[in-house]
């Protein structure tokens, strides 16, 4: 099972980031919680939607979500302003997004947006910068940050009797996909993936 999407990721400056006030999307120091913690996802396929304390962080939380390698996030609100009508958030303009049939800014840096990430759990309802799916560079709000594509798989982390395996997602570069025909460019059901070190290709 494998799907693409692109999101804004920061590229941070200096080896240990010293110039950087704000380090929302700067890697955790730890890894993705395993399974039996994950709170939230559907009937056949888990997506981490998780906070963790990271002393690593600025703000000591560390975001594990949509499938992504965890990042440093931070509490945000959104700025409630009067904003011109919308009923989805491409309606709004850069670095906005639609919330109560208006756009609304916010207090994240640029390629995130505020989001409650958890519908259940000890976050439930409380809102935190996300990474900001986007189209091209200019969904991401400019500054140092990119449009970057992933492709994301199902993993079951090697257990044969998996129902329901984990949303994981890495970039397309180390995926190593080509077309099972040999083409230059094929729909997802026609690639093949292989992690690296794994014996054999992603199941398709």
């Amino acid at each position: 099972m494998r799907y693409a999407h692109a999101f804004c990721i920061v590229l941070l400056c200096g080896a240990g980031f010293a110039c950087v006030a704000d380090d929302t999307g700067k890697a955790c120091a730890g890894s993705a919680a395993p399974p039996s913690a994950v709170l939230a996802g559907g009937p056949t396929l888990l997506t981490q939607a998780l906070v963790t304390r990271d002393i690593a962080c600025l703000s000591l939380q560390c975001l594990t979500a949509a499938g992504l390698q965890p990042y440093c996030s931070r509490s945000c609100s959104l700025d409630l302003g009067k904003g011109s009508r919308c009923s989805k958030d491409g309606d709004c303009g850069r670095g906005q997004q639609c919330a109560g049939n208006r756009c609304v800014g916010d207090d994240c840096p640029a390629g995130f947006w505020c989001r409650v990430v958890q519908d259940a759990g000890p976050y439930s309802g409380q809102s935190f910068c996300a990474r900001r799916p986007c189209q091209s560079r200019g969904d991401c709000e400019g500054g140092d940050v990119v449009c970057a594509t992933v492709g994301c798989y199902a993993d079951c982390q090697g257990d044969p009797n998996c129902l329901q395996p984990l949303k994981r997602c890495a970039a397309i570069s180390e995926l190593s996909c080509r077309c099972v025909d040999g083409s230059a460019d094929c729909s997802d059901a026609q690639l093949q993936c292989q992690l690296p070190g794994a014996a054999a290709p992603l199941p398709v």
